[in-house]
């Protein structure tokens, strides 16, 4: 007699939401229209005032159950406690305003299927620039993808490969609930959650691998929490804060190296936004590099800046 082959392991979409209602329908309808059978998608609200919880609920789909919580502006949250409630045996995530690609669940599944090691995977992701309301189809001669400019190793990752630059984009990860019994996101960081995120699944001691297909869209320069010039400031004083914890997994020099190139970068957006406008205040500033090289390319900023300014506003 044959053995009877496995039903497919249930999956849980987690979708986080807060004020994407015009969105969210094409974000649901990317999951629901996929080819993979059992599934559930969660909608996670960080208490929207949108009219999304009318919209969830009269979509009238079995397979979406909205869960509101009461909001805390960190995406982190709203994600943790949408994977809370989640059943399946397999977790994946989507951000309220972008989308799946036909097919990214059940690539996703084989793999975890036939990488029994690996804990948690992730796939490339389009950057889809200026789109505010449509469904988006992604044209691959016009949008780039994220890998064209991080590549991950080809088998599983290492701490370091997460600096400078981390190679996860969260809609794109699909992990094992033994993940998320053990680690789930927290409100350590606002901006940089998800890396922090990431890194912690490593430290566990989990597998995460890349697999190398395109499987969801993202809409990249939006009105969100990381679009204000204080917010970039604070991305910046943050991954500084992070790379500190894992100075002891990184080959030596690189961290000394990460944090002048990160303080140099959080300088230079603050003088681009007249946050910084006397060599005076760059010198005071806490995040004034220590290397002389970026000294110098600091105050060559300032100087390139103020030029620019005193030409833009001189009138004759």
């Amino acid at each position: 007699m044959q053995p009877r082959p496995k039903e497919n392991p249930l999956v849980s979409v987690v979708i986080t939401t807060y004020n994407h209602a015009i969105l969210l329908r094409h974000a649901i309808k990317t999951v629901a229209e996929q080819d993979y059978r059992p599934l559930e998608i969660i909608v996670a609200d960080d208490e929207s005032t949108d009219g999304t919880q009318a919209l969830v609920e009269g979509l009238d789909n079995p397979a979406v159950r909205y869960l509101k919580l009461k909001h805390s502006g960190y995406p982190s949250v709203t994600l943790a406690e949408g994977i809370k409630a989640a059943r399946g045996d397999i977790i994946m995530c989507l951000e309220g305003d972008d989308q799946y690609l036909p097919g990214k669940i059940a690539t996703q599944v084989e793999y975890l299927a036939a990488h029994p090691l690996c804990d948690f995977v992730f796939a490339d992701i389009y950057h889809v620039e200026g789109v505010e309301r449509d469904f988006i189809v992604p044209d691959p001669a016009r949008h780039e993808t994220y890998f064209s400019n991080v590549r991950p190793p080809t088998g599983p990752l290492a701490i370091r490969n997460f600096f400078p630059v981390p190679p996860v984009h969260i809609n794109t990860v699909a992990m094992r609930r033994r993940v998320v019994e053990k680690v789930l996101p927290t409100n350590g960081f606002r901006y940089i959650w998800d890396w922090d995120f990431e890194l912690r699944v490593l430290k566990n001691g989990f597998i995460m691998q890349a697999m190398f297909g395109v499987v969801a869209v993202y809409r990249r320069n939006r009105k969100g929490l990381s679009s204000s010039v204080q917010s970039i400031l604070k991305a910046a004083e943050e991954q500084m804060r992070l790379i500190g914890h894992y100075r002891d997994d990184l080959p030596p020099g690189v961290h000394d190296a990460m944090v002048e190139r990160w303080r140099y970068d959080w300088v230079k957006q603050a003088m681009k936004f007249d946050q910084l406008q006397s060599l005076e205040g760059l010198r005071k500033s806490p995040h004034f590099p220590a290397s002389p090289i970026y000294r110098l390319k600091a105050v060559f900023y300032l100087a390139q800046t103020r030029a620019k300014y005193r030409f833009t506003s001189w009138k004759p």
